[in-house]
């Protein structure tokens, strides 16, 4: 019983209060539009708002907290990544300069390969075995003289024939040009 006396002393102190010219001067809300997803279109006086309930608000506030703990953590890996780069680019040059040493090395070898091989071909052409002939006469004797050779390879082996004279020769084939 005691709080019931309680709740109609604080009621007719309630009514008998006069409402406040403050309370009196706020201006009226109107609903312009119901957006279905929970926020209102308000106009208030000569200005229209977005209202929305508290739930929304939160949800909107920590999404702005989670916007900015990822943009830190997007610059945080940046700076990381940079400091890696930037630690690992000289080790990068050193390999490439490396690499192009090496390269100019190998293409060195190449063209000295190349140029081997060239002069084995060149000696494949060149027949390894020849057999050389000739006819003549020497100076005071009119007799036919003969001269034959064997070639291997640049040796050359040659025998003079003529009929009171012989005699042999060895030398060796150059090429001139």
């Amino acid at each position: 019983m005691n709080s019931y006396r309680r709740i109609l002393s604080i009621a007719l102190l309630l009514l008998a209060v006069p409402p406040s010219k403050a309370a009196a001067q706020l201006p009226t809300a109107q609903v312009v539009r119901d957006r279905g997803n929970g926020t209102f279109v308000v106009r208030i006086g000569e200005q229209t708002m977005l209202a929305m309930p508290d739930s929304i608000v939160q949800r909107l506030l920590a999404s702005d907290t989670m916007v900015d703990v990822l943009r830190t953590n997007l610059r945080l890996a940046r700076d990381s990544i940079l400091h890696a780069l930037k630690s690992v680019l000289p080790k990068a040059d050193s390999a490439v300069a490396d690499a192009m040493a090496y390269i100019t090395h190998l293409e060195s070898l190449n063209n000295r390969w190349r140029d081997l091989a060239g002069r084995y071909r060149r000696l494949a052409q060149e027949p390894w075995l020849t057999l050389e002939g000739g006819a003549g006469a020497t100076g005071g004797d009119t007799s036919p003289a003969l001269m034959l050779g064997l070639g291997i390879r640049r040796i050359r082996f040659w025998g003079f024939f003529q009929e009171g004279n012989s005699g042999g020769l060895v030398g060796v084939s150059l090429r001139l040009y």
